[in-house]
């Protein structure tokens, strides 16, 4: 019959076993994951997957312990479409990488030719050979809003911020604005869809 003492000693002896059998699982597979819930497509899983062999080329076949996650993670992060990404392995030995794109609400084409989007989280996004996402448009006397530079340009990015997220919030005025101006007097116009009228804002337009 088994004491307890024998019974205490095979169990840490099965997890010791288990401890050096996890240690020495390597990498089976890469399980890539790309959200699109937004409907954006600037990055697919083979974009993905060459971010992840750029960073680490043996990342398939290599003992999952010596993986640093944390460290690959930041490296995919760093491309300017992606918002977020998530490695987990599994019991099986794969490794589960998930990624979230960054979703551009505003484009921006400025009258010196800058040309970019503006994420939910009021990041910089560039724009892509690959996918174009339809949002509203800002023009005119304009830099870069997601990095105001002075005063004058904090004001502005306050004042778009309210109009724009009262448009996002209304359909009617979703629906019925296609552009954002901001001319020469730092005044913002809502160019509308049928483009009869303009409607013009002061500097301190609060809707």
């Amino acid at each position: 019959m088994l004491t307890w003492v024998t019974v205490f000693v095979m169990f840490f002896i099965v997890c010791f076993s288990a401890v050096d059998r996890e240690k020495e699982k390597v990498c089976q597979q890469l399980i890539v994951s790309v959200d699109n819930v937004n409907d954006n497509y600037f990055v697919d899983e083979g974009d993905v997957r060459k971010l992840l062999l750029m960073e680490d080329p043996h990342l398939v076949g290599e003992r999952i312990a010596k993986i640093d996650f944390r460290r690959i993670e930041n490296s995919v992060n760093k491309n300017d479409f992606i918002e977020h990404t998530e490695m987990v392995k599994t019991v099986k030995g794969d490794v589960i990488v998930s990624v979230e794109q960054k979703n551009p609400i505003l484009r921006v084409i400025n009258c010196k030719g800058m040309n970019y989007y503006v994420s939910d989280k009021w990041k910089w996004m560039p724009t892509s050979n690959k996918f174009t996402k339809r949002t509203p448009l800002i023009t005119g006397y304009v830099g870069d809003i997601t990095q105001p530079k002075n005063e004058r340009d904090s004001i502005l990015v306050v004042q778009l911020k309210q109009i724009t997220a009262y448009i996002f919030d209304h359909p009617f005025w979703n629906a019925m604005i296609s552009e954002i101006h901001v001319n020469a007097a730092g005044k913002i116009e809502l160019t509308p869809q049928m483009e009869d009228f303009k409607i013009l804002f002061g500097h301190r337009c609060i809707l």
